[in-house]
């Protein structure tokens, strides 16, 4: 938290944090022994979780009686008077209608108010689709901020598209740079090749199968088995990793050490 160099108004810069009621605290590093001012909803001026923001300070009250005091009323408020660096401008969420009018519902608890979205910037975006929107206005805080829909992720609930909203939100893409994508079909194009797999235990003709579930979205844990002699059978179980490993160093064992896996 940095002072402004005016003495007379009170103007304090730092990063603000909003709780789920919509009620504002920006921490100031220099006063540890003071708690951090507080932002009333109405005082946010369209300031955002993360933002780094200037305030004003309120002045205190005098005089108050100690009952007050132990009520907490004491408490630092004030106002965000500026807004310096904002710290997220997109959100997922649920598209809904009314009146004619469209507006994102976002998943992000930490967002205190609808985004409202113009037909022109629906983007062929349809009401109850789970979508990704770019705030593009905000300049009175006593409206909702506009935005446009940059990406239709699918239908609330879905797994896959819930999987989605979660991955763009946080700031990862949902497609492969085109370069990758290229690799990949030249990969399979040309087909597995002796150099790929050097160095690597391979177990193409050892029957090896996932144990994950189907709906999984990474299959890194499998279970082998092949029969050695007869009356000897050698498994195998576990991550990847550690699966490799046991494989690696473990013996033949017994058929009924073997039977352990059909058990699981």
């Amino acid at each position: 938290m940095k002072h402004n160099p005016e003495n007379k108004i009170k103007k304090l810069q730092g990063i603000i944090s909003i709780s789920s009621k919509g009620t504002g605290y920006v921490a100031i590093g220099d006063r540890k022994d003071k708690q951090d001012p507080e932002i009333d909803a109405k005082h946010l001026n369209t300031a955002m979780h993360g933002d780094m923001v200037e305030i004003i300070l309120h002045p205190k009250i005098k005089g108050k009686p100690d009952f007050a005091k132990a009520m907490s009323w004491q408490r630092q408020t004030a106002e965000v008077s500026k807004i310096i660096t904002r710290a997220k401008m997109r959100f997922a969420g649920v598209l809904e209608a009314e009146n004619d009018m469209y507006f994102l519902k976002p998943d992000d608890g930490k967002m205190y108010t609808d985004i409202l979205i113009p037909e022109p910037m629906l983007n062929g975006a349809k009401a109850e689709q789970k979508v990704f929107v770019e705030i593009v206005s905000w300049k009175d805080a006593r409206k909702a901020p506009e935005g446009k829909v940059i990406k239709i992720l699918g239908h609330p609930g879905d797994n896959n598209t819930e999987m989605r909203a979660i991955a763009i939100e946080k700031g990862f893409d949902l497609e492969l740079p085109k370069k990758v994508e290229e690799e990949a079909k030249e990969i399979k194009k040309n087909g597995i090749k002796e150099s790929d797999y050097a160095g690597r235990k391979d177990f193409r003709k050892t029957l090896t199968f996932t144990i994950d579930p189907s709906d999984a979205k990474d299959f890194d844990d499998a279970i082998s088995f092949r029969v050695t002699t007869p009356s000897l059978i050698k498994e195998g179980v576990g991550g990847w990793k550690t699966y490799l490993a046991n494989e690696e160093g473990e013996s033949a064992r017994g058929v009924q050490q073997g039977q352990s896996p059909f058990a699981n």
